[in-house]
């Protein structure tokens, strides 16, 4: 389970950072914000 949880959020962060290193910076602000959600929701669940 626990392996499955470190999947993820490496996915998660590896998507980030390509966003992050995107040239469109007004692009990054809601997505971030989704991304921090999503992720905050995910280690409620386990």
């Amino acid at each position: 389970m626990k392996y499955i949880i470190s999947q993820v959020i490496n996915t998660k962060v590896t998507n980030l950072v390509y966003l992050l290193s995107s040239p469109n910076p007004r692009r990054i602000v809601p997505i971030l914000a989704r991304y921090g959600l999503q992720l905050l929701d995910e280690m409620d669940r386990f």
